[in-house]
């Protein structure tokens, strides 16, 4: 049999090519629907039957097409939109091809109606190339009908009405909020789903993606004269898991975030956990001829010249807008019924059944450890006359190990300090947040304030853990080395992946203040860091290196940050520890004195949340 080469026929032609321009449905109405938009249109309706699979219509009040292109709009490689290879490579219009109406008429039934702005009449023409004269107001409107019904195949790979409908919806909802200026209105089924009015960007992102979306997030801005950068990026507190609302916009193309996603959780840094993923809509105008929107097919990605630069710039703004608003993490607290109460109240059942008394036998719990300034006092403690305090207190000085986790206070003058302080609780916090006042310590573990917005808490052991993460990791950056040697040298056992561990990250052992020499399976220890004395040094280098392991990575500088983070957690306020109230001055002075993020820990766990006056009085039944 001879194989000879024969040129397609035009509609086979056509055929082929929609296989890539029109996948399904809503390759159809992107490609319409962006047509619309660069004829300046600002009012759009777009009507849908099961989905698309039956109708697609959009009808828009653009410019127009005059009867005399008419012939040319089914034409492959036919547009008014670029002439010339300088042109392809400074256009910003949403399509440039030529190839979406020749092919999408070739797998549909296709009609194409216009009125250009001076126009007397309006025309239409159907896939036949038939023109004639039509009813339309200004503008044009595409009919898409029975898609793909001359190409079986391609028609039963397409999904349920119901799916094929979601797909176009979530393709819409990134025009609506790169074009808040145009008005939308969709229909499917011949029901009105949504109708938007031209409108600022804020409240059209508060419409189609809830109030709570703006309410929870914050504005981004960066400009030079090459780039301009804005939008908007969620609190770390609106952080997501799963399926996170983001959305890229490169010169009004909304696009797949791809790469810049990572750009912007790396902008949170420790603030959110590393499974959490931002949400986040990202407007960057750049020059035409610095981005190249021609390599997908159906242009749902961009390469850009100075993709490194753009990379940096998006990381650093999201960082710089981050710390430039309050992230104390506000608690919402569900209000109680009023039966709630009354169920638990004497009024509820008059025989008192349902009264519980409390009791404590047989119970661990014990408010006040012996041996310690219990909370409630501590709170307290400055509204009482010196003596009576040093009653209370007795041989009272603060511990040790407050001292070994880096408060640095000075014990001699503890005593005159609680008593210069004992007509204003406030000790002179004002700096951290909105003038705190403090209350006392709940539990050894939480430390409470009154703050002008409500009830301010700070977890203790993840704040100092904060403040340990950049104190070690500016201390690695100095050239004095906080080590201390071992009076004996210690030798441990370590199994081969260990030891991996050890001869890949000796750098970073070496520049938190470790030495040691390794002999087959033995390492001999000989030094450690300072501020890490304290921890039994064979479990401290073996919990050190198990933390290396699980994080499954040999880049130094992950390796560094994970020591860091090591280091900081032990070397912090434990959960659970006494503090007295100059111990919590200077940790927060110690917070004050940061300057990134200091509302969480380095795992990214809140360190500081707040539950407003409004909450408060919902939780009391003051207020509905």
């Amino acid at each position: 049999m001879t194989h000879t080469i024969k040129k397609l026929d035009k509609n086979l032609i056509n055929q082929i090519a929609a296989g890539e321009v029109v996948e399904r449905p809503s390759s159809v109405v992107k490609e319409l629907l962006e047509n619309s938009l660069d004829a300046k249109s600002s009012q759009i309706t777009i009507d849908l039957q099961n989905g698309g699979i039956d109708l697609i219509r959009i009808t828009d009040n653009g410019i127009g097409v005059d009867k005399e292109d008419f012939p040319l709009l089914l034409e492959k490689h036919a547009t008014s939109k670029i002439s010339s290879v300088e042109e392809l490579e400074n256009t910003l219009t949403m399509g440039f091809r030529g190839e979406a109406l020749a092919s999408i008429s070739s797998v549909s039934k296709f009609s194409f109606k216009s009125k250009p702005k001076d126009g007397q009449h309006a025309h239409q023409i159907d896939q036949n190339g038939e023109i004639s004269v039509c009813s339309l107001n200004q503008g044009t409107q595409v009919e898409i009908k029975d898609l793909f019904y001359n190409v079986p195949a391609r028609r039963e790979f397409l999904k349920t009405p119901n799916t094929e409908y979601n797909q176009i919806l979530k393709l819409l909802l990134g025009y609506f909020i790169a074009y808040p200026k145009v008005s939308f209105v969709l229909n499917h089924n011949s029901k009105q789903v949504f109708a938007f009015r031209a409108e600022d960007f804020q409240d059209r992102v508060a419409k189609v993606l809830g109030n709570k979306f703006t309410d929870k997030s914050i504005p981004v801005f960066y400009e030079s004269s090459n780039l301009k950068l804005s939008g908007i990026v969620s609190k770390p507190e609106f952080c997501v898991s799963k399926k996170p609302e983001q959305l890229l916009i490169v010169n009004n193309r909304p696009l797949k975030p791809d790469v810049f996603s990572i750009a912007v959780k790396n902008g949170y840094g420790s603030l959110i956990f590393p499974t959490q993923k931002p949400q986040f809509i990202l407007n960057i105008e750049i020059k035409a001829q610095d981005v190249d929107m021609n390599i997908h097919p159906r242009k749902l990605e961009a390469r850009f010249k100075y993709q490194s630069i753009l990379f940096a710039t998006i990381l650093k703004s999201i960082r710089q807008a981050l710390q430039k608003v309050s992230l104390v993490k506000n608690v919402e607290i569900q209000k109680p019924s009023l039966d709630s109460y009354l169920s638990h109240s004497p009024a509820g059942k008059s025989d008192g059944s349902s009264l519980q008394r409390p009791s404590l036998q047989g119970s661990s719990y014990n408010p006040r450890p012996q041996g310690s300034f219990g909370p409630r006092f501590q709170g307290m403690s400055s509204y009482m006359p010196a003596s009576q305090r040093q009653s209370l207190m007795g041989d009272y000085s603060p511990s040790s190990n407050h001292q070994s986790a880096g408060l640095n206070l000075d014990q001699t003058n503890t005593q005159g300090a609680l008593e210069n302080s004992s007509q204003n609780q406030d000790l002179d916090l004002s700096s951290f947040q909105n003038s705190l006042r403090y209350l006392g310590q709940l539990s050894n573990s939480y430390l409470l304030f009154e703050s002008k917005d409500g009830l301010t808490i700070i977890d203790q052991h993840a704040a100092h853990e904060k403040v340990k993460y950049f104190e070690i990791r500016n201390k690695l950056k100095s050239v004095q080395k906080h080590t201390q040697k071992l009076l004996t040298p210690l030798e441990i056992d370590m199994s081969i992946p260990k030891i991996a561990i050890l001869n890949d990250a000796k750098p970073v052992f070496e520049k938190l203040g470790f030495d040691y020499d390794i002999n087959q399976n033995k390492v001999l220890l000989t030094q450690v860091p300072a501020n890490l004395v304290k921890i039994n040094p064979e479990k401290l280098i073996l919990e050190l290196i198990d933390d290396f392991l699980n994080a499954d990575t040999k880049n130094l500088i992950e390796l560094e940050d994970i020591a860091i983070n090591y280091a900081a957690c032990r070397g912090a306020i434990k959960f659970g520890q006494s503090m007295q109230p100059l111990e919590v001055q200077s940790l927060l002075k110690s917070l004050d004195e940061l300057k990134e993020e200091k509302y969480s820990c380095p795992h990214g766990r809140p360190s500081t949340i707040g539950i407003s006056h409004d909450e408060l009085e919902k939780l009391f039944l003051r207020k509905k």
